[in-house]
């Protein structure tokens, strides 16, 4: 029976909307082009280069505006109660009472994880949280997941895990619900993507 590895971030956690309202209250310290109600969507379609160039990160700002999102980000979702994503509670509880192994790869720490899960009835679901520290390869990670669980697919919403999962030769199923839209994630060739949980539950079904 595979192990499904989920990102958390966008892919299991409806984060995207803490993390537009960070990036827009430090925006103006930083001199860079805050996101408009309007263009929350829009920016799903931007590659990092893309949306860099777009907003007026350039290089010199790129790393230490990375480094206070993080900071905040860290400290915002701990203040807001963080949702799992409408529809995925049923699907992880299918899976692992059909046999799947279900585990989380994050920045997040573990015990932040962990608390929200818990709040959210996934507590007894989720066989591991690994923790992923901020700038170590991603692909390394799920090479190491992979010889510890063995075949593992990988459920995430950015191009960026897409390529650590080409890495790694790791089946990845990339879902539209998260931080990059449909068009975006298709530029990357993931095996798989899904628009919605259901259907999500269907392909794992079928793996």
């Amino acid at each position: 029976m595979k192990t499904i590895v989920f990102d958390f971030d966008g892919t299991l956690a409806d984060t995207f909307d803490i993390a537009i309202d960070v990036y827009n209250k430090v925006a103006p310290v930083f001199r860079v082009k805050s996101i408009s109600n309007s263009d929350r969507q829009l920016v799903k379609e931007l590659s990092l280069d893309e949306f860099a160039l777009s907003y007026g990160v350039s290089e010199y700002k790129f790393l230490p505006l990375v480094f206070v999102l993080r900071y905040l980000l860290k400290k915002e979702k701990k203040r807001r109660k963080i949702k799992i994503h409408n529809g995925l509670l049923a699907v992880i509880k299918q899976l692992s009472f059909s046999g799947f192994k279900c585990g989380i790869l994050t920045t997040n720490s573990r015990k932040f994880v962990r608390s929200v899960l818990e709040e959210n009835g996934l507590s007894g679901e989720i066989l591991f949280v690994e923790t992923n520290a901020f700038l170590k390869k991603k692909y390394k990670i799920l090479l190491k997941l992979k010889e510890n669980y063995g075949d593992i697919v990988y459920v995430c919403d950015e191009g960026r895990d897409i390529v650590a999962a080409k890495k790694a030769c790791v089946t990845c199923l990339a879902v539209t619900w998260g931080f990059n839209s449909f068009s975006n994630l298709l530029r990357f060739s993931p095996d798989f993507i899904v628009s919605s949980p259901d259907k999500l539950l269907n392909v794992l079904a079928d793996l």
